[in-house]
């Protein structure tokens, strides 16, 4: 069973962020698991806009002014962490921005494993990202 949740965060680009470190992990580990659904999902969050800065800032879009307005993905991930699927729900405008955006959070290492209190196969996350470029 496949769950969709709406994330109320808009991650902003570019932005640097402490977490940035998330992304350059092969592995969940040195960081501490989440122990419930809420954790576990702040600490994809973190995960997926500190990838998304880098793979933006990566790309060279950043201050070029073609990465304007709103962009959100549909992540969808597997109950063992690994990310099944990345779909552009609403464009940036930008087929280049999209494309950037969907591979840098392709490009992931494998999230964590879900934790007790979470059910299904899979959830799909909704993560907005406001562009200001």
């Amino acid at each position: 069973m496949l769950r969709t949740i709406f994330l109320s965060l808009c991650l902003s680009l570019p932005v640097l962020l402490p977490a940035a470190s998330f992304a350059q992990q092969k592995s969940w580990s040195g960081t501490a698991e989440p122990r419930n659904e809420k954790e576990w999902i702040r600490a994809v969050q973190l995960r997926v806009n500190a990838n998304a800065v880098n793979s933006f800032m990566t790309n060279r879009l950043a201050g070029t002014g073609r990465a304007k307005g709103v962009a959100a993905l549909t992540v969808e991930i597997a109950s063992d962490g690994q990310i099944k699927a990345v779909s552009i729900r609403t464009s940036s405008g930008s087929e280049e921005v999209d494309e950037s955006l969907r591979r840098g959070v392709m490009a992931l290492p494998q999230m964590p494993r879900f934790t007790p209190d979470m059910q299904g196969d899979s959830i799909a996350l909704v993560i907005p990202f406001a562009l200001h470029g």
